[in-house]
């Protein structure tokens, strides 16, 4: 009984920049795979590198787009937190933890 109202899996991260556009590029570039590695014939390893190119250009124009939009709106003085935040979505950083290295003896 408890077991239903608990959610399975995972949520995915929010995307400011993802379409409906960039899921139909990504489901042919899919398909396409799928397609030349079933087949192994050139023409559709051609096709599908098009496409994955397609695919990244799409994304990196979204991204800009979404980007400048944001910049024309943002309002600097109040908007510190929502811009840093933003910025680091964007470009997909998250803090890396230092990890301190250890010899075979255990000492630095």
């Amino acid at each position: 009984m408890c077991k239903n109202s608990i959610p399975r899996g995972r949520v995915k991260a929010y995307k400011c920049f993802w379409s409906e556009k960039l899921d139909e590029i990504k489901a042919k570039r899919d398909r396409l795979r799928r397609k030349a590695e079933l087949s192994k014939r050139q023409s559709d390893m051609v096709l599908w590198r098009k496409q994955v190119a397609l695919f990244k250009k799409t994304v990196l124009e979204a991204k800009r787009k979404c980007f400048n939009d944001f910049i024309s709106n943002i309002n600097y003085k109040e908007d510190s937190m929502k811009t840093y935040k933003f910025l680091s979505t964007l470009q997909n950083k998250r803090p890396v933890p230092k990890r301190s290295q250890f010899t075979s003896m255990g000492q630095f």
